[in-house]
């Protein structure tokens, strides 16, 4: 195969029929400093060029899924598109993107009637392959050439590990509307240097013409065929589901919690665990009050809290308290101190307590919290 540095084929400068501006605009992890070889090459055949520029677009911004870094730099590329023909208003426009901005490119297109580019050339691509271009076909000229590296990991890689991207730059589209240029051995950079430019792009950008890559294109390596299979992202949601399954299965006091009928909260209750904090606990009935019993580890034996009366926390302002019980809180005041004991379910046989204490005799002391885990031992 030809490797791209070794092409030699010179194009002829024909006169240009009216102005051609071409923008460029680059990636990630990119200072974009093979703008200025492209620049050099088209602008010797009569192309007019315009660079953009959204900074270094860091791997992290990259991959973070909620889009807030690549709505920023598609906004800063779309400022610099609207100046520029702002200052050449009867030229024709076209863009040549790579790696991340061939993502610019698609949602600017996609998000303004009046992206309009006369040819878009795209490389390395990170564009999905369900891009609607059927619908937007009136805001380019057909077709989009899309040059694909068979050895272009990254575009692989993007659509694994996060959402919103494709991998493009790595297989193709196989579209209508798209030409896909396919070239063997060929990595993310391979196609930013003059002679590149000068083989594959000029003639694309005057006047339409795609010149044919020398070879079939060979397939997939193994490491890509395992990361179009297996999906990075998907691994991640799986540990996530996991991960809330062990949270729940851990009774963790901050995961939300269903409601129970008061019966559920009645009996004794006891840390399996050697605590400083609450070791027991009794909730019984008695008439319309519901009564909260309490002790804390002490030595040689347990701190016994006078028996309290209970507030009872209903699910809704509609449900019915008892029925639909959230929490049961009970107070201790003393000339000291203000003591909250807030218990909650976890589940069937299991009852959180969390202890509040606020200090009110201006000691100085800091007022703390904690919480105690209890298993039902006896209804």
């Amino acid at each position: 195969m030809e490797s791209s540095e070794s092409i030699n084929t010179q194009t002829p400068v024909v006169p240009l029929k009216r102005d051609h501006v071409v923008i460029l605009v680059h990636g990630i992890r990119d200072y974009a400093l093979w703008q200025n070889d492209i620049r050099a090459e088209l602008e010797d055949a009569g192309f007019k060029v315009e660079l953009s520029n959204y900074e270094r677009f860091n791997l992290l911004a990259f991959l973070e899924p909620s889009t807030i870094f690549r709505r920023q730099a598609i906004s800063e590329v779309w400022e610099d598109i609207k100046t520029i023909r702002q200052n050449h208003r009867d030229a024709d426009i076209s863009v040549i993107a790579h790696s991340f901005g061939t993502y610019v490119i698609a949602r600017l297109i996609l998000q303004n009637f009046d992206a309009v580019f006369h040819r878009v050339i795209f490389c390395g691509s990170v564009i999905r392959y369900r891009y609607p271009f059927k619908r937007l076909q009136n805001q380019f000229t057909k077709p989009i050439l899309n040059e694909v590296g068979t050895r272009d990991i990254w575009p692989a890689i993007a659509e694994s590990v996060t959402v919103g991207y494709g991998s493009a730059g790595t297989y193709g589209f196989r579209k209508p509307l798209i030409r896909d240029r396919w070239h063997n051995r060929a990595k993310h950079g391979y196609f930013l240097n003059r002679k590149f430019c000068r083989k594959f792009w000029i003639p694309f950008l005057r006047d339409g013409t795609v010149v044919e890559s020398s070879e079939k294109p060979e397939r997939p390596s193994s490491i890509l065929v395992l990361l179009s299979i297996f999906k990075v992202k998907y691994l991640a949601m799986l540990l996530a589901a996991l991960m809330a399954v062990w949270i729940w299965q851990q009774k963790w006091p901050f995961w939300p919690q269903k409601p129970y009928p008061i019966a559920a909260y009645l009996g004794t209750w006891q840390n399996q665990e050697q605590t400083l904090g609450i070791t027991r606990v009794t909730v019984r009935e008695e008439g319309p009050d519901v009564l909260v019993k309490i002790w804390g580890s002490c030595r040689p034996t347990d701190c016994e809290i006078p028996e309290l009366k209970g507030h009872v926390y209903g699910a809704s302002v509609q449900a019915r308290a008892v029925d639909e019980v959230r929490a049961v809180e009970a107070e201790l005041v003393e000339s000291y101190a203000n003591r909250r004991f807030i218990l909650r379910l976890l589940n069937e046989n299991t009852l959180s307590v969390e202890a509040r204490t606020r200090f009110i005799d201006n000691s100085g002391r800091s007022d703390f919290q904690f919480t105690d885990t209890l298993e039902k031992t006896s209804n």
